[in-house]
């Protein structure tokens, strides 16, 4: 017996199973065996972007920086050069669906690259924002390490943080920081990198510690450098979405 949602689901199933990609489902193009659950679950996987929350590299620390670029952003990167890391800066934007093809146009022409991942606001996210992002063509990326920089806590705090983490040996890392604080730039970051190396990780980018994942959806030839790129063109070696 259908159900309506049942229905719907296979109705869309229809729509989009010319473009499904062949390793989607073990079953092949064949649908009519689906269950409810599984013809529900393919609709989604299909219309909603996934979400990550931690590294799936082993053995990898993906060091994210948000709402950027701000005054510290050069001072950050010469710092991950200085212990071989890399990190991945999500730029700041507001109303997520305008901000996050403004934020695209701007890099696109800036530095000729559309991001391969998105990071909404206070990591919230919830169905409108998956299929905002799945229209874009883009992945959402939280993160599963919090240095509560942006919640007040004191850089003493943050640093003790990372070494409970570092102490803990977990396989990945994938942490949240905000490169907004003066703190972060010049005090945790540095006590960080330092505790991460001693513990043997890999220093990556959220795509290298994705299984490699492409960063960017597209790249083109970055437009002439101006004012307006007097921040942004200096992350050369690092991911930037």
């Amino acid at each position: 017996m259908f159900t309506t949602s049942r229905v719907l689901a296979f109705s869309l199933l229809a729509t989009l199973a010319s473009a499904l990609p062949a390793n989607i489902t073990a079953r092949g193009p064949e649908l009519e065996d689906l269950t409810e659950d599984e013809a529900l679950s393919l609709v989604e996987r299909t219309t909603l972007a996934p979400v990550y929350s931690k590294c799936t590299t082993s053995n990898t620390v993906a060091i994210t920086f948000d709402d950027g670029p701000y005054t510290w952003n050069t001072d950050i990167v010469n710092t991950l050069k200085q212990y071989n890391a890399k990190g991945t800066f999500f730029v700041n934007g507001n109303n997520f669906r305008s901000e996050m093809t403004r934020t695209d146009t701007a890099l696109t022409e800036m530095l000729g690259v559309k991001p391969a991942f998105v990071r909404p606001p206070y990591g919230n996210y919830n169905t409108a924002s998956r299929e905002v992002a799945a229209e874009n063509g883009q992945d959402i990326v939280i993160w599963d390490f919090d240095s509560g920089d942006s919640v007040g806590k004191s850089a003493q705090q943050s640093k003790d943080e990372y070494r409970k983490v570092a102490d803990q040996r977990p396989s990945t890392i994938l942490t949240l920081n905000h490169e907004t604080y003066e703190t972060t730039a010049y005090d945790v970051l540095p006590y960080a990198s330092q505790k991460l190396q001693a513990k043997g990780y890999s220093f990556v980018t959220v795509a290298e510690c994705l299984e490699g994942k492409n960063p960017y959806l597209t790249k083109t030839t970055p437009g002439k450098r101006d004012v307006r790129f007097k921040v942004t063109s200096r992350l050369e070696g690092v991911d930037t979405y």
